[in-house]
């Protein structure tokens, strides 16, 4: 396989979750070291993620969130938390992309009009260790973590519309169902819960892991429901029945992001073991693998900073036509963001 797959930025869900500052290099190719074509997150740490209508991208840097726009790079818009003290966690876009939400760390959840930049809405919840927020696909609402419960909010008034319990131990992802009828979320206890939005009723209980869960995934058909964990073991479940219908095995350390592709038959998994991995949904077999440390290398200019162990892949997403593959690869000093060709990759 060629080491000069097409990279192309464009709208593509992908999300860098590290800790501390950062800023945002330019639309060029440089700074990011070789290979040329690449775009990277300078110093430690961002969150990043693109809006559902393809023109519009978020960058988070400590205390401050960032839009562009991804037809020509300008930076449309900047917002900031009150104090410089606090920082942002990872940010979630309304389904029309009009809005954005993102969970702080002094317990408050901001939301903002992209277009305007007016702050619509403040609300205060306990956000806990883990900055998650979820807009519902549907609309209307926005689910946040806040320890060991999920709570679900009312956009235009902010009042609290229900409350999913977990379990003591902090949860650490969510995700909606793609009909927004279901609200999964996996934490430090090891398990997986199913709540009906609706209702709020528990509807699946799962407890295959060995470690905590790290990534949930619905299926585009809403049929399935995949989660990877610490333990480095991706699980896909039946939602009809609540069994397991594989657990894919390959990554050598935590799986740190799962992603099902557009026509829901791929799932790709990204792990600090340096790799991308794609699996079949009908077979569970491994398709492919991608060593990032192979076809990139130290990230540091001076190829001592970034030792193989120490880069990590921490976010993997396919485009939503499913041509390309993205992923986000740190080393100690510099996150790098690649789109792959699949045709390339699989040889196609």
């Amino acid at each position: 396989m060629s080491k000069t797959l097409k990279r192309i930025l464009m709208g593509l869900a992908v999300i860098i979750a590290l800790c501390g500052q950062a800023s945002f290099a330019e639309w060029s190719e440089g700074p990011c070291p070789p290979p040329p074509g690449s775009y990277c997150i300078i110093s430690h740490g961002a969150f990043l993620t693109f809006g559902p209508n393809g023109k519009h991208i978020a960058i988070v840097s400590g205390d401050e969130i960032r839009i562009f726009d991804l037809t020509d790079g300008s930076l449309l818009r900047t917002f900031r938390t009150e104090k410089p003290s606090l920082s942002f966690g990872i940010p979630s876009f309304s389904p029309d992309g009009e809005l954005i939400a993102a969970p702080m760390s002094g317990d408050l959840i901001g939301i903002w009009d992209v277009t305007t930049g007016e702050e619509m809405l403040t609300i205060s919840a306990p956000t806990g260790p883990y900055l998650r927020v979820a807009f519902s696909p549907v609309g209307g609402s926005l689910a946040s973590i806040s320890g060991g419960k999920v709570e679900l909010w009312e956009v235009s008034s902010g009042t609290e519309l229900n409350v999913f319990q977990a379990d003591s131990d902090p949860l650490t992802v969510i995700a909606f169902s793609p009909d927004g009828e279901l609200l999964a979320g996996g934490g430090e206890d090891r398990t997986l819960r199913v709540w009906n939005v609706k209702s709020g009723e528990e509807v699946l209980s799962f407890t295959g892991f060995s470690k905590e869960v790290s990534s949930i995934a619905f299926s585009p058909d809403g049929s399935s429901l995949c989660a990877g964990s610490g333990d480095g073991v991706i699980r896909l479940l039946d939602l009809a029945t609540g069994e397991e219908r594989f657990a894919l095995a390959g990554h050598t350390e935590a799986v740190t992001w799962v992603a099902f592709s557009p026509d829901g038959d791929v799932i790709a998994s990204s792990s600090h073991d340096d790799t991308v991995k794609l699996y079949s949904t009908a077979s569970g077999t491994l398709i492919y693998t991608l060593d990032l440390w192979d076809l990139l290398g130290p990230l540091s200019p001076d190829n001592v900073a970034d030792p193989k162990g120490m880069a990590r892949v921490f976010a993997v997403g396919f485009s939503p036509d499913g041509e390309l593959i993205g992923t986000a690869y740190c080393g100690v000093k510099v996150c790098q963001i690649d789109l792959w060709n699949i045709s390339d990759i699989l040889g196609e």
